[in-house]
């Protein structure tokens, strides 16, 4: 059923029937949470309820970027100006991110524009080049930048890089990037949705 609300765009209505399944499932469950095989992750423990067909995650609350990546090897990688905002997962339209760049496009207009770039980081998803004539439309290109897909052990590190981390979602499940950036210690700014 919570299936059903997410695919016809209720997604508030489809987490709340996907909790209450769960919930009348750990009523009458007697299994116990396993940690799911695999490759211990660095931000986060995987595990799984072998009689309920999901996956859950849970973040750690503070880490450190792997010690094998530097931030001149991130920075040099996707070419990172020296200071930047961070945007960092897939774009699509539910990410908002036409409206980040107003709003960036808006900040450079101000005292606080100082020499602070937009990074936005994250592989193409449906939809996604609004985004891009939004910035050519605003003269931004030399502004904001683009890097395509972050490998796993980069995100923290460029994360740790960032002045803040934006996140302007209207919809996220669960929404994992802010709850990363916060544990790598940069200040995040998100949508209240």
């Amino acid at each position: 059923r919570s299936e059903f609300y997410t695919s016809t765009g209720h997604h508030k209505h489809g987490k709340t029937e996907f909790y209450r399944s769960f919930l009348r499932h750990l009523a009458q469950s007697e299994d116990q949470f396993i940690i799911a095989p695999g490759i211990k992750g660095m931000v986060m423990c995987v595990f799984t309820l072998p009689s309920f067909d999901m996956v859950f995650k849970i973040i750690k609350d503070r880490f450190d970027p792997p010690k094998e990546m530097s931030q001149e090897t991130v920075r040099e990688k996707y070419r990172l100006p020296p200071k930047f905002l961070l945007y960092l997962a897939t774009i699509e339209p539910r990410k908002n991110l036409v409206a980040l760049v107003e709003a960036y496009h808006a900040l450079l207009n101000t005292e606080h524009a100082d020499a602070v770039h937009l990074v936005i980081a994250g592989k193409k998803g449906w939809l996604f080049q609004p985004v891009f004539d939004k910035v050519r439309e605003l003269g931004l290109e030399a502004r904001v930048h683009f890097t395509d897909w972050v490998d796993d052990d980069d995100a923290p590190v460029m994360m740790s890089m960032a002045e803040a981390f934006v996140f302007p979602s209207v919809y996220e499940g669960f929404g994992l990037p802010p709850i990363v950036a916060m544990a790598c210690g940069t200040p995040v700014v998100c949508a209240n949705t």
